[in-house]
């Protein structure tokens, strides 16, 4: 699943890695990319799904992004 905002300038994507497991990618204005790792594999893809669609739109979308995985007790960890 993946969700571009109205403006074009954010992206934010599920995907797996080869390991299997579950990542986040954001890519935003600026070149800037950002790796989210969720830490438990049997998070539900609607849970993460609602995260993505309710952060895509936000006015700080990376902000809005760890906000919504917060409220819904998803636990990422940055890749660098």
């Amino acid at each position: 699943m993946y969700f571009h905002s109205l403006d074009g300038q954010h992206f934010l994507g599920l995907r797996t890695s080869l390991s299997g497991q579950k990542e986040v990618v954001y890519d935003g204005n600026d070149s800037q990319r950002v790796v989210l790792k969720i830490a438990e594999a049997n998070i539900a893809k609607a849970n993460i799904d609602a995260a993505l669609r309710s952060a895509v739109n936000g006015r700080n979308v990376l902000a809005s992004l760890r906000a919504e995985f917060s409220a819904r007790n998803i636990v990422v960890t940055e890749t660098v």
